[in-house]
């Protein structure tokens, strides 16, 4: 190999190295039509972290995105008010989901209120949900519901968040999301 070649050839190995190593720290995700009889052609998604994919279909009319950095999917709704994360974070897999869940949302949400537990089935079986309130300074109080579905690869965080005052109304759409959320059969 000539020497031209052997340096094209080491800056790519190590081209490859760092975008590897970026987009380990990063979600990436994919606009794809699915056709589902009673509502016709509907845009869903794909979102991979590290060698993991799943797909689900965002409530119609709100903005998706990747948080940036993160390995995370964010829906908004037009007025901003309300919020829908799906999230992977990093999490104990020796322990049980009961103690695991309820370890992972102390720490994420130290301020939160708890207000109730309970069993909710997702698209990937089921998880083990929190209802919690939380207030910001002066802003109206937070509801959210969080969800802890735990995977072989480890955990996935759902959390709907919404002023408490309309939380009621957001929550089968939070559901809708939730169980529309699979991996892809392959």
């Amino acid at each position: 190999m000539s020497p031209k070649l052997q340096w094209v050839h080491r800056a790519c190995t190590v081209l490859g190295v760092a975008t590897t190593s970026a987009l380990a720290d990063s979600s990436r995700l994919a606009e794809h039509r699915v056709m589902i009889p009673e509502r016709g052609e509907v845009l869903g998604y794909i979102v991979s972290v590290e060698t993991n994919h799943y797909s689900f279909l965002p409530p119609p009319g709100w903005r998706v995105s990747c948080k940036p950095g993160a390995k995370a999917v964010v829906m908004i709704t037009a007025d901003l008010s309300t919020s829908i994360t799906v999230d992977f974070p990093e999490a104990d897999t020796t322990k049980t989901v009961q103690k695991r869940a309820g370890e992972l949302l102390s720490s994420r949400y130290p301020e939160g209120r708890l207000r109730q537990t309970f069993v909710l089935f997702t698209g990937l079986g089921e998880g083990t949900a929190f209802d919690i309130e939380r207030q910001s300074g002066d802003a109206p109080k937070l509801a959210s519901r969080v969800v802890y579905a735990i995977q072989d690869s480890g955990v996935v965080e759902f959390t709907l968040t919404t002023p408490k005052a309309r939380f009621a109304e957001w929550t089968t759409t939070f559901a809708n999301v939730v169980n529309s959320f699979h991996r892809p059969i392959r």
